[in-house]
């Protein structure tokens, strides 16, 4: 069939594409006439996303009884059962389930409980049907296309009771609070997302804010899963990360913890990554930030990293970072320049 996407995976039933597949998931490498090893872990990952779509669940049917189908035993976790498992011969279903994952499919993710029921009714002395009990439609699960998260966190130096209404825009607050909300559609071959945070600096409304906005293309160059790329915009405005009392708000040593780009910074991130056939993914990242763009002569960053990640075993990996940073106006003094390189090596442990 050569090389395929996934839609085109499913319009051809490629059990070979599900295939590889399973033996991502499952961490393995595989090597033509060599045994092929496995983490069983990958068994539970793709029950539970079958369920998430009605397969191997209860469906909620209005039955006193209802059989889960055929689960694959435990004791039989070894790499062929798990390629077994990706094209439905491991586990199987029943026709209910089968009837909901159609459905969930139909309904652009939403997993709808099924009825036997449907009204009961009885007649008057006119001969109108009176309604005494409808089923109402229940969504079970919904994994559509669209995806929202709300994240709040504070950093307590003494708790008060402004904290329960997020109003702490006193002189003499004594935390610092952090609110917002992330976004995510998935079109076919193409992610977009985007972030808006704000800190709490002015009663009802923030002063300070952040947002983002990207693009996540997991097929890149033909499809196949091996390449993918992102692109990323972030912004922030002059008040973001301030505090009257907390002076340094979120920082370590000023720099904002877990990014540098501080206040009245526009950052601009791009990455690509190549995943081998042996799980090991080499990738180049490029940033360019100009940070604090009110001040006269404001530091402007570029930064270029080439990583690699060597994969030791199922849950180790070896990642090593070369790097190389450009700093113009550096101290915010206009025409100083000044550069850093960057060497890494380190261990990661994946669960």
């Amino acid at each position: 069939m050569g090389v395929l996407n996934e839609v085109q995976a499913l319009a051809k039933s490629s059990n070979v594409y599900m295939f590889y597949v399973a033996i991502r998931l499952g961490k393995g490498n595989y090597v033509p006439n060599q045994p092929l090893d496995i983490d069983e872990k990958a068994f539970d990952v793709l029950r539970k996303d079958a369920g998430e779509l009605g397969l191997g669940v209860k469906t909620g049917l209005d039955v006193p009884t209802e059989a889960l189908g055929y689960r694959g035993p435990v004791t039989s976790r070894m790499a062929g059962n798990l390629l077994d498992f990706a094209i439905g011969q491991y586990d199987t279903y029943t026709p209910i389930q089968m009837a909901q994952y159609v459905s969930t499919i139909a309904n652009g993710g939403k997993r709808i409980q099924p009825h036997f029921f449907v009204e009961s009714f009885e007649e008057n002395d006119e001969g109108q049907k009176i309604s005494l009990l409808q089923h109402q439609i229940q969504i079970l699960d919904d994994v559509s296309s669209y995806s929202l998260g709300l994240e709040r966190v504070s950093m307590f130096k003494s708790l008060n009771k402004h904290w329960i209404l997020g109003d702490n825009a006193e002189s003499d607050d004594q935390w610092n609070d952090i609110g917002g909300i992330d976004l995510r559609y998935r079109f076919p071959g193409v992610q977009l997302y985007g972030s808006l945070y704000g800190e709490d600096q002015a009663g009802g409304f923030p002063s300070g804010h952040a947002r983002s906005v990207g693009v996540y293309f997991p097929q890149l160059f033909g499809g196949d899963g091996c390449w993918d790329m992102r692109l990323e915009l972030s912004d922030t405005n002059n008040w973001w990360y301030g505090h009257w009392y907390l002076v340094n708000g979120w920082t370590y040593k000023d720099d904002i913890l877990g990014d540098a780009m501080g206040k009245n910074t526009r950052k601009y991130y791009g990455s690509i990554s190549h995943y081998l056939a042996n799980g090991d993914r080499i990738g180049l990242e490029y940033t360019s930030m100009d940070m604090d763009r009110a001040a006269a002569s404001n530091p402007r960053v570029h930064e270029v990293q080439l990583t690699y990640a060597k994969k030791l075993n199922k849950s180790l990996y070896m990642d090593s970072v070369l790097g190389y940073a450009k700093i113009k106006n550096a101290d915010y003094t206009s025409g100083r320049s000044d550069s850093s390189k960057l060497v890494a090596v380190g261990l990661r442990w994946e669960y």
